[in-house]
């Protein structure tokens, strides 16, 4: 239209590119790849692999990796330590990035989706694992719960299979208890009611007792 947008910025300390913020992609080539990394300006979306932003689960997420190959994503790290590469999903209730508020009782901290394609869209989950706050938080201590759903076929929603709490006791499609699994000294598996009545425990020696009360 004649108007003149400034596309690259260099000074002393920085490079920018787009600095005006207009609806302007970035896209890198490599040897083999034609859209190695692509920035879609339009849906704020930074696109390794592929030449637009692909919805997921209903979003444009703002990191998407796409290819043909079984092989996407991987980390590794290199010292002389007994820590190895890991992954972090953090919540913060504060809206603003880089401050800080409290998370509350239920709170999602953050979630793995598994999505599989329909023939239409990658829009519903085939299973769920994910973390809650499982407590009152406060500092330094964040009590969670971890809980594993999968959809039945049929369904479009994942419901949930299992969870194990902040006591460490895993429930079993919401009614039958996993706890006091291999106890320090002397212990074994019981499966027990929500109300905590033991009906069936597997002892360390081997005896398997039935609805003890």
């Amino acid at each position: 239209n004649g108007t003149n947008r400034e596309r690259l910025k260099i000074n002393a300390t920085q490079a920018v590119f787009n600095e005006e913020g207009q609806d302007l992609d970035f896209r890198v080539e490599s040897n083999g790849n034609a859209n190695m990394l692509f920035v879609d300006a339009g849906n704020d979306a930074v696109v390794v692999g592929h030449s637009a932003s692909i919805a997921s689960a209903g979003e444009a997420h703002e990191l998407q990796v796409y290819d043909t190959n079984f092989s996407l994503i991987s980390a590794a790290t290199f010292r002389n330590g007994s820590d190895g590469a890991s992954i972090s999903l953090s919540h913060s209730r504060s809206g603003t990035i880089g401050t800080q508020t409290i998370l509350q009782d239920g709170d999602t901290m953050g979630a793995i989706n598994f999505l599989g394609s329909d023939g239409t869209d990658m829009a519903s989950f085939g299973a769920r694992i994910h973390a809650e706050v499982d407590g009152t938080p406060g500092s330094n201590d964040m009590p969670g719960r971890l809980i594993f759903a999968t959809t039945p076929d049929g369904a479009n929603g994942s419901v949930e299979r299992m969870r194990i709490d902040s006591a460490g006791a895993a429930t079993f499609a919401g009614n039958v208890i996993l706890s006091d699994i291999k106890a320090s000294g002397s212990g074994g598996v019981a499966l027990q009611t929500d109300e905590g009545t033991k009906r069936i425990i597997i002892e360390d020696d081997g005896d398997v007792v039935i609805n003890e009360t």
